[in-house]
């Protein structure tokens, strides 16, 4: 196997993140060997009120309305508060228990977004961080203190020197870009790491192909971010920028370059039959209902490796229809098999984290 790993960057609070959850989610389960590491980058560097609040506000509608994921009604209706202490949390959470950090992401996304209870005060993050085996200290701790903000720091310094130098990446799609601001202090990067020093060298890779002229014109730009989510994938001393929007096969793509035995695509042969029918005209979810896939088996399964999972996220690992997926999810649940969260995902009865 080659040397791959993935590098996300990200905040609880970003619409983006929310929108490309289910993405995200399938990538991680179908390549469950490939290790992430998550970066925030304080997207919501202060608190926004009045309009700068109801464009956000919009945005994350949106988000949730084009990946089938709850919004709170009420999301956001007093303004939308920095993501800067659930930032210092997950890098709290990625430093003591590094595997745990992408099921923290999601559980303070999921907060935010489906419970409209934007996660910002040290108990309810250190609550959040148990929630997925962390002991709570290590984020009450954490969350304010100088050594996690000069970590979310260097988080956000990654992020600005990857666009600085995007012409020294494969690029697939097309980054967007968020002003730098003042997230940057003077100081931040003097702190000892909070990370266990997981902060690895840059794997720039000078002989990839340049980017297109409109990722060119985020390059070398000193005061632009990842707007998140962006992934970066290492492989060895290469590195490619996937842009989540160019959808699934590109990740596909460019893992299986590197190593073609990466990930679980058992489910490949189990589609045959199913395209055989969509071939000759007939609808998806029709061919999904004539199909004889244990369907079931197959939520179990990704509901055990995800934890929990909003149906959006099981139809887009199981590649099945979405309304698919929720007529089997309300009849596992009548069997005692599911249950809902308060946040609306589902996960295993009497599941333990």
């Amino acid at each position: 196997m080659s040397d791959l790993r993935a590098e996300l960057f990200c905040d609880p609070f970003a619409p983006g993140v929310w929108r490309f959850r289910p993405l995200l989610s399938r990538i991680g389960y179908t390549f469950s060997e490939l290790p992430w590491t998550v970066r925030p980058v304080a997207a919501v560097e202060t608190r926004l009120e009045g309009e700068a609040a109801d464009s956000f506000r919009t945005a994350a509608t949106q988000a949730g309305a084009a990946a089938d994921l709850p919004v709170a009604a009420d999301l956001f209706a007093e303004g939308v508060p920095s993501s800067w202490p659930a930032c210092e949390a997950l890098v709290a959470v990625r430093s003591s228990q590094p595997e745990a950090a992408r099921r923290y992401l999601d559980r303070l996304s999921a907060r935010t977004f489906a419970e409209g209870e934007p996660p910002t005060s040290a108990d309810t993050l250190a609550a959040l961080a148990e929630s997925v085996g962390v002991a709570g200290d290590v984020v009450r701790d954490a969350v304010g203190s100088r050594r996690a903000t000069a970590a979310v720091g260097r988080d956000i310094e990654r992020g600005r020197a990857l666009f600085e130098t995007l012409h020294a990446h494969e690029v697939r799609g097309d980054p967007e870009a968020d002003e730098l601001g003042a997230r940057l202090s003077d100081d931040g990067g003097a702190a000892d790491p909070a990370d266990g020093g997981d902060d690895s060298a840059e794997h720039d890779d000078a002989d990839a192909p340049s980017a297109p002229a409109a990722q060119r014109s985020l390059a070398g730009s000193a005061s632009a971010v990842p707007r998140p989510p962006l992934v970066r994938i290492y492989a060895g001393d290469r590195t490619v920028v996937v842009d989540p929007r160019t959808g699934f096969d590109e990740f596909l793509d460019v893992l299986h370059r590197y190593d073609p035995d990466l990930g679980d695509l058992d489910w490949e042969s189990q589609l045959y039959g199913r395209k055989v029918m969509t071939a000759y005209s007939i609808p998806d979810r029709t061919a999904e209902h004539l199909s004889t896939e244990p369907y079931g088996e197959k939520i179990r399964t990704i509901l055990t490796a995800l934890g929990e999972a909003f149906t959006a996220e099981v139809a887009a690992c199981a590649d099945l229809d979405a309304e698919t997926v929720r007529l089997e999810l309300r009849s596992q649940r009548a069997d005692g098999v599911v249950e809902s969260t308060d946040s609306g995902a589902w996960t295993l009865s009497n599941q333990t984290d």
